[in-house]
């Protein structure tokens, strides 16, 4: 039953299964441009905590700069650390702080057939320390098209390890209709969780 609420996109209240962010790693299965999707999204980044908290999103279609700019549009002040990982084959440049962005903001660049890099630069992102790492990997299905399904998959289990050991939480997203039941179900014993949103719009979570 969806019984908690949490402030989503724009500020519009999504009602929330109970439990859902207190996974390590979760699938959130849903067109990425559906508004409820976003809600989720949103609201599985800005759990309550006492902690501070980083937030690293791992985007394959905005930029860095775009990113930011998102999420101040949503959530106001930036949260006390940020680590934007983008996602491109076309480009190339080095990771660092971009001070553009804002002093809190760190940039990191990979290569979508490199998911070795991919997984260094996520790993960099995570911390031992007080502060809390919440990790959103836009497009699973994005990096389908340039990796195999097993290395993918074998790439979530270890990096849910780090995440753990690093206690922090980590949620992908996957567009459904883009891959047969085979693959959806291949993915969903990866992660620890799956949260779905039904036809009717309602937020359902399934736990492992």
């Amino acid at each position: 039953m969806s019984d908690v609420s949490s402030s989503g996109d724009g500020g519009r209240e999504v009602d929330l299964p109970v439990g859902i962010g207190r996974h390590t790693s979760t699938l959130l299965v849903g067109d990425a441009y559906d508004r409820t999707v976003r809600d989720v999204c949103n609201s599985l980044l800005n759990l309550e905590d006492d902690r501070p908290v980083r937030v690293v999103p791992v985007t394959f279609h905005h930029s860095s700069a775009e990113v930011v700019e998102r999420w101040r549009a949503v959530n106001g002040p930036l949260p006390e650390e940020m680590v934007v990982i983008v996602v491109s084959e076309s480009q190339t440049w080095s990771s660092g702080r971009d001070g553009s962005l804002h002093d809190n903001v760190d940039v990191g660049y990979a290569s979508p057939t490199d998911i070795t890099g991919l997984g260094i630069n996520i790993q960099r992102a995570l911390t031992q320390d007080r502060t809390r790492t919440v990790v959103c990997f836009d497009d699973l299905t994005n990096l389908l098209m340039y990796v195999d399904d097993q290395i993918v998959f074998r790439f979530i289990r270890a990096l849910g390890g780090n995440i753990l050991a690093a206690d922090g939480t980590i949620h992908y997203h996957l567009d459904p209709s883009a891959h047969d039941r085979q693959v959806r179900n291949t993915f969903r014993t990866a992660v620890d969780a799956v949260v779905e949103i039904d036809d009717d719009g309602e937020v359902k979570l399934l736990e492992r």
